[in-house]
């Protein structure tokens, strides 16, 4: 794990995803857009910085479907739904994990912090599978970063040693748009992140 003086970072981001394509492809149109909720982790490999997914909710199984197969990455099915109002609700009753928040934007960040950048400027997602490290790299502007105000109904997310609480929230953000592209997946050597 990385960590920023001396801790480690763990993120809740959610998110919609839309457009949806494969390169030099059209779009996919059974593929509509759904919303995704992943906890992630900071890590660094061959000292280049990334994250890795803890977690990965979807509230479309087709998205789970097809990720799982093209990526073998960690997608689940959940039931997520993000309101225009700007709520937002997860509940993922096999992990025993539940968001149910209403939030609002705030002002845009002008400058940010260093450890603000640490946590969202990052190029590649580092994953393992049948026992083999690899990494996907990435492509992103920097992110758009606002500030944002919620009203927690309820956070919980049960992990194997430890529970993520409202009370666990230390930084907030909110980004109206992000577009990325993600190359295919390259293995490492070694075996650890």
């Amino acid at each position: 794990m990385s960590g920023n003086s001396g801790y480690a970072w763990v993120s809740v981001v959610a998110f919609s995803i839309t457009d949806l394509r494969t390169r030099f492809l059209p779009l996919m149109p059974l593929l509509p857009a759904f919303n995704e909720l992943n906890l992630r982790t900071y890590v660094k490999y061959d000292n280049k910085p990334g994250i890795y997914f803890m977690q990965i909710k979807a509230n479309s199984r087709k998205a789970v479907i097809m990720n799982r197969t093209m990526t073998k990455l960690p997608y689940q099915y959940a039931n997520l739904s993000k309101a225009p109002s700007f709520h937002y609700h997860m509940n993922a009753e096999k992990e025993d994990n539940i968001l149910d928040i209403d939030f609002h934007p705030g002002a845009f960040f002008n400058e940010v912090s260093p450890l603000e950048r640490w946590l969202t400027e990052r190029y590649c997602c580092y994953q393992e599978d049948d026992n083999n490290l690899y990494r996907y790299n990435i492509h992103h502007p920097m992110w758009p970063l606002y500030s944002i105000n919620i009203n927690f109904h309820l956070q919980r997310f049960n992990l194997p040693g430890w529970q993520l609480t409202e009370q666990s929230v230390h930084l907030m953000h909110y980004s109206p748009l992000q577009l990325a592209l993600i190359w295919r997946r390259e293995k490492l050597p070694g075996d650890k992140v």
